[in-house]
């Protein structure tokens, strides 16, 4: 089993530097561009399953990279982080990010949604492909802080903080 890891395209609120969170703003102009020029990449990968974010911007970036027009699948877990009263407010709001990432507490910094509660949702995602799908290459549309728990999951550890459009590769 090989998972293809994307990153959304960019939005408005990346261009200007504001947390996403669970808003259901589209991509921009860029971000379109951003998944097609990822297309010639995708067409060599042998994908058998699509799986989504429900949000407006993955599934858009997800239907731009669908070449076998396969039926996108929309998992909950895959959402994006809950920024709460922070979404669509500037990032260097938040002076240490790093706190953002704490595995092992449930503790809310600024009342944004723990890291541990989507390292737990990534978790669980990754035991039931495992099983339902272990046969399956699949292409996962999400965001950047839950790629970063397939990040601490597969690797024990932060690697760089995914770009928009970025494709990331792991197997099982």
């Amino acid at each position: 089993m090989k998972l293809f890891l994307v990153r959304h395209g960019q939005t408005e609120a990346n261009a200007n530097g504001l947390f996403n969170g669970r808003n259901e703003k589209d991509l921009n102009d860029v971000g379109v561009k951003q998944a097609e020029a990822l297309i010639p990449e995708i067409e060599k990968l042998p994908i058998d399953l699509v799986i989504s974010s429900p949000l407006k911007r993955t599934i858009h970036t997800a239907n731009i990279l669908n070449l076998k027009n396969l039926i996108i699948q929309i998992d909950d877990r895959l959402i994006e982080r809950d920024f709460k009263e922070m979404t669509l407010k500037p990032t260097n709001l938040i002076k240490d990010k790093s706190k953002l990432y704490n595995l092992g507490s449930y503790e809310e910094i600024e009342g944004i949604e723990a890291f541990q509660t989507i390292y737990d949702r990534i978790e669980d995602f990754i035991h039931d492909i495992k099983i339902k799908y272990a046969d399956k290459n699949i292409l996962i549309v999400t965001h950047g802080d839950i790629i970063v728990a397939f990040q601490m999951y597969f690797d024990k550890k932060f690697l760089d903080y995914p770009k928009t459009a970025e494709l990331i590769k792991y197997e099982l």
